[in-house]
């Protein structure tokens, strides 16, 4: 009986400690029919590029049934005793929309929460706040950082430290980041012209979120940049400079309202939009969103703008379960003329797709 008694313990003793620690995969697939145009050409100068594209842009040049989505996410959360726990995450996904691709490695965060806030650090890519108010209900092959002419993404390391409520639905953050990807003493993430930005390089950010209700607002103070960033070339004399973002969400019942703003992230003594000819990032970005639910049909709307660039959007998404969905979008970008006569100055896009999520 003492025996019994005692292997009933050191089980439940294993059960326990095996309960502390859990892993948790999800993923989503996506598959359908669609247009774009960001896997070809552009017709505009990229991000931190001034060079004019070599072939004109023509509409619908890239078209066809393609797989959109096919990605897998591991999640780790330990119960470290105490109120106190350890989580990370790491994403996969296929890097090239064709047979054979390779998969390649997305974000990772790794990090410790507990009464104290979390601290996290993450292998990621650079984000703005006011594209958190973007339309869920809107798929399309080209979003707000893809060839959009009103903002752009790097990758970057970051280390944020994140508040616990300082008062009901109130958080803040800090943030220091590195707009490198990994190691900067790795030979190629020196400064280049396509980079702009030398090892070393970093920035401050400090975020607030409030919830209350139907409302949530949000809003980031981004530092100026310890050096160059991506966009400053001796031919345009571009810095970075300090920034505003600020983004807020309303929930009206009948549709749940989205507005934000961008404010200028280069300075200098040429305005690179003067002409129209870059992503024009010394000017301030504006957004507005609705996302309408209609039972197991969500309707989307989006317009963005910075400068003489604009982006807007509309689409469906309807639910045929908790996991799979049918997706319907459209979009048109228009962008500033370059001096290449040839360039059209907008494009569009559109998107028909079933998503499954597990």
């Amino acid at each position: 009986m003492k025996k019994s008694l005692i292997a009933l313990a050191a089980l439940a003793a294993v059960t326990a400690a095996s309960a502390q620690s859990s892993v948790t995969i999800s993923g989503a697939l996506q598959a359908g029919f669609q247009q774009h145009l960001s896997s070809t050409t552009t017709n505009y100068v990229g991000f931190g590029s001034t060079t004019t594209p070599s072939v004109a842009l023509t509409k619908g040049q890239t078209r066809g049934l393609n797989v959109m989505d096919a990605n897998i996410n591991f999640a780790v959360v330990e119960d470290l005793g105490g109120g106190l726990a350890a989580y990370g995450n790491t994403n996969i996904e296929r890097s090239a929309n064709f047979r054979a691709a390779y998969v390649s490695y997305a974000d990772t965060n790794l990090g410790l929460r507990g009464g104290f806030g979390q601290l996290q650090y993450s292998n990621t890519r650079s984000s703005d706040t006011f594209a958190a108010i973007a339309s869920g209900a809107i798929s399309l092959p080209d979003g707000l950082y893809d060839d959009s002419g009103i903002t752009a993404r790097v990758a970057m390391d970051a280390l944020t430290y994140t508040t616990p409520d300082l008062m009901p639905g109130l958080k803040v953050s800090i943030a220091y980041i590195e707009p490198l990807d990994g190691d900067t003493t790795v030979a190629n993430q020196t400064v280049t012209a396509a980079t702009g930005r030398p090892n070393g390089t970093s920035q401050y950010v400090i975020g607030t979120s409030y919830t209350n209700g139907p409302l949530t607002a949000m809003a980031t103070y981004k530092a100026k940049p310890s050096a160059m960033i991506a966009g400053t070339t001796a031919a345009t004399s571009q810095i970075g400079k300090a920034n505003i973002e600020l983004a807020a969400l309303y929930n009206a019942g009948v549709a749940v309202i989205g507005i934000g703003y961008d404010a200028a992230s280069l300075d200098g003594a040429t305005k690179i939009a003067a002409t129209g000819a870059l992503v024009q990032s010394d000017r301030a970005a504006y957004g507005m969103s609705a996302t309408i639910p209609m039972g197991a049909m969500s309707l989307g709307l989006e317009y963005w703008k910075r400068g003489a660039a604009t982006d807007t959007k509309a689409g469906a998404t309807y639910a045929l379960s908790k996991r799979t969905s049918l997706t319907a979008a459209m979009g048109l970008k228009d962008f500033p003329k370059l001096n290449n006569s040839t360039n059209v100055t907008s494009s569009s896009q559109y998107r028909m797709s079933v998503k499954h999520t597990f």
